[in-house]
């Protein structure tokens, strides 16, 4: 019987462990790895980078941009003035589409470049044009993400075209000025919190193949009870990547691509179990055909015994 356990208890698949959300979003580890892969793939990191700093503006991971970047006002003079300001914002408007579905490939395309990199040692400009059949997902949870936060954001709208109204009706002018204020102080933490819940719905879609509404579920599960610890990555990677323009602006192509790229990293480090990082520190490491995580049986035996970070 003892022997027959035993034998049982080897088969069954052993727990999963995961690497720690602030050990994963360490900003200090996080440059470390990124450079290393830099240095192993520097050109499609680089170009990648680049790319995906130049359509986000600067958010790497989430591909949703202000489609109403471009505005035009048009003033009703005659027909001409009315034609040429409705034909350049037409082109503005469509501009702006294309840089976002842009992003959204780059965006999923580099995130795999980044995990190619990270576990084989090895990766090329080309990889950049291989979404991996993920581009669609990207796009829509990108569509689906930008609509919750602006929903989230729609209540402060409101309030703050009731409260100029209603200062210009009674002619008191700085009432609404300061209840504007308050209102921007009251609100902006809940639309810190909603962004925050949904910042790594881009990699949960690239590098997990995730669909849109699966992919903002993880991602909010993943940020839950560690907001604070991203706050402090995500404003640490961010001054870094400014720092590189102290270098004649020519030094924010490095640190900007440093920057995206240990995104990616720290969101692979924290999803993926410490058993398939063994090698990742060894530029020799061949790619495996599939983590374990992705591969491990579910049975009635294993139920319990491994899971992903929640």
């Amino acid at each position: 019987m003892k022997l027959g356990a035993a034998l049982l208890q080897q088969r069954r698949p052993r727990a999963l462990r995961f690497m720690d959300f602030n050990q994963a979003f360490d900003p200090i580890r996080a440059f470390g790895a990124a450079w290393k892969i830099l240095k192993r793939a520097p050109v499609a990191i680089l170009v990648g980078g680049v790319v995906v700093l130049a359509l986000t503006d600067a958010e790497d991971g989430y591909a949703l941009r202000d489609l109403t970047q471009g505005e035009v006002h048009v003033q009703w003079e005659d027909l001409s003035a009315v034609l040429w300001h409705a034909t350049i914002g037409a082109f503005s408007v469509l501009a702006q589409v294309i840089s976002f579905v842009l992003a959204c490939f780059f965006v999923t395309s580099f995130a795999g470049t980044v995990e190619r990199v990270l576990r084989s040692g090895q990766g090329q400009a080309a990889d950049l044009l291989n979404a991996r059949g993920r581009f669609v997902n990207q796009l829509l949870a990108s569509l689906l993400g930008g609509t919750l936060l602006v929903l989230g954001m729609l209540p402060m709208w409101v309030l703050q075209e009731l409260v100029e109204w209603v200062g210009g009706s009674i002619g008191a002018p700085w009432i609404a000025a300061v209840s504007l204020v308050v209102l921007f102080v009251i609100w902006m933490p809940v639309i810190a919190y909603i962004y925050l819940g949904l910042r790594f719905v881009a990699q949960a879609v690239a590098l997990e193949g995730l669909g849109p509404v699966e992919a903002i579920r993880r991602s909010w599960s993943l940020v839950d009870g560690h907001r604070w610890q991203l706050v402090w990555y995500l404003v640490v990677v961010n001054v870094f990547a400014a720092l590189g323009i102290l270098a004649c602006g020519v030094g924010v192509l490095v640190t900007g691509s440093i920057k995206v790229t240990a995104v990616n990293e720290s969101y692979l480090r924290l999803i993926t179990p410490e058993a398939d990082q063994a090698g990742w520190e060894s530029p020799e490491r061949e790619e495996s055909e599939e983590p374990s995580w992705r591969t491990a049986p579910a049975s009635a035996d294993s139920a319990g015994d491994s899971a992903a970070p929640a």
